[in-house]
């Protein structure tokens, strides 16, 4: 737990709760390859632009109930536990780690936020039970800001 040494396991909580080196780890990153991936989906370097479209097309609602579409991304949606804050556009996607981490992408404002923090409690490996609050008020506040800093500088 952030001591540095780990016994060459993965520092990842998922991977502890299942009591060792498993599968379902994730994939490990840094911010600016995460940054990066969101700068390639809105140049449409990554995708083209058609396949992007049919993203928002396919559908399916996971165990949660929450909307989601291709590798688990989420959509845009009313609901406060789809990662994306209220103000971007329905052109929007994210992808959360079981962390906390996360990555979205608004395409249509061409907006790309990493959020990087742990919600697991450490005593019980569950998020806390006001985490969603909490999240949904922190991606507010950077929305704010960060359509606020677009206008500022007509982007």
């Amino acid at each position: 737990y952030g001591n540095g040494n780990n016994n060459r396991l993965p520092h990842d909580k998922k991977t502890r709760i299942a009591g060792g080196i498993t599968g379902a780890s994730g994939i490990f990153s840094n911010v600016f390859d995460m940054l990066r991936i969101g700068e390639l989906l809105i140049e449409e370097k990554f995708f083209d632009k058609g396949f992007l479209m049919d993203i928002f097309k396919y559908n399916f609602i996971d165990h949660k109930g929450r909307n989601r579409t291709y590798a688990g991304l989420y959509k845009y949606t009313d609901d406060y536990k789809c990662y994306i804050p209220k103000k971007y556009t329905k052109k929007s996607l994210a992808h959360q780690g079981y962390t906390g981490a996360t990555l979205i992408v608004d395409l249509e404002n061409k907006i790309v936020n990493v959020l990087l923090f742990d919600a697991i409690l450490k005593d019980t490996n569950e998020k806390s039970k006001n985490f969603f609050e909490g999240y949904d008020q922190l991606q507010e506040i950077i929305a704010n800001r960060t359509l606020h800093l677009k206008e500022d500088k007509n982007l």
